[in-house]
């Protein structure tokens, strides 16, 4: 049996974010997948499956005809749409039982030769460089999962051509983006740390404060969206329970600013 480098269990599995999720994987992810696939010698068949069943890939496919989905991935991997006899072959193996998951691996085994091919390198690529960034800041790749971040990788990917030179146009813009994302999170951690002590009276503990956070990017940064469930808690109930309405308001303008209000 030839032997199988770590790299390129990486860069099965990149190729695999590519096509099914069509983003950059993040370090973390990678990492763990590309350990899995190891696991199983290889065989990306033993591993699809649970790589696909994931929250995001409800996101993104949802309930989404069957051919959106699967122009989702050709567009995804190989920056155009299927042929009509590539659509066709997709949506036989989808009624036979396959999944979107299986046909991913389809295309990115079938598409070894021409601009296809060369198409997916430069996309694994880029891929590759910003996973690797995100390694190397391990605050952006926290950051990774903000609105608009994946958005912004996908969007970005999907102008990679099969031209060398789609990619170094683009390379630039990892490190821009990786700035903007740790503006937008240290915002974020701001904000919740001000709930934390305005109702809590403590500072965040690291587990609540990187579940609220993630809260938050959820609902684009709108507080409002997350106040209520913040506030339903045991701690909340301890704090506030047989206290008047007033008293509530007092304690939090003590909490919060060390002073009653006016």
């Amino acid at each position: 049996m030839p032997v199988v480098s770590s790299q390129s269990f990486d860069d099965r599995m990149q190729s695999l974010y590519l096509a099914y999720y069509g983003r950059p994987a993040d370090a973390t992810g990678l990492d763990y997948w590309a350990t899995v696939l190891e696991d199983h010698a290889g065989r990306i068949e033993d591993v699809i499956e649970h790589f696909a069943d994931q929250a995001e890939a409800t996101r993104l496919y949802g309930q989404t005809p069957l051919e959106n989905r699967v122009q989702t991935v050709y567009s995804q991997l190989l920056g155009r749409g299927p042929t009509g006899l590539e659509l066709e072959q997709a949506l036989q193996a989808l009624s036979s039982g396959q999944t979107i998951a299986d046909i991913s691996l389809s295309v990115l085994e079938s598409a070894t030769v021409g601009s296809d091919a060369s198409v997916i390198a430069n996309k694994l690529s880029l891929a590759n460089h910003f996973t690797e960034y995100l390694r190397a800041n391990p605050d952006i790749e926290k950051a990774y999962g903000l609105p608009g971040a994946v958005d912004y990788l996908r969007a970005r990917l999907a102008e990679v051509t099969e031209d060398p030179a789609s990619v170094s146009s683009l390379l630039g813009e990892v490190e821009v983006l990786g700035d903007e994302l740790v503006t937008q999170m240290n915002t974020f951690i701001t904000q919740i740390q001000k709930m934390y002590l305005a109702f809590y009276g403590r500072p965040a503990d690291t587990q609540g404060l990187d579940y609220w956070v993630s809260q938050l990017a959820q609902v684009d940064g709108d507080i409002g969206d997350i106040i209520e469930n913040f506030s339903s808690s045991y701690e909340a109930d301890e704090l506030y329970e047989g206290i008047t309405l007033e008293q509530q308001v007092i304690q939090i303008y003590a909490q919060l600013l060390g002073r009653e209000p006016s």
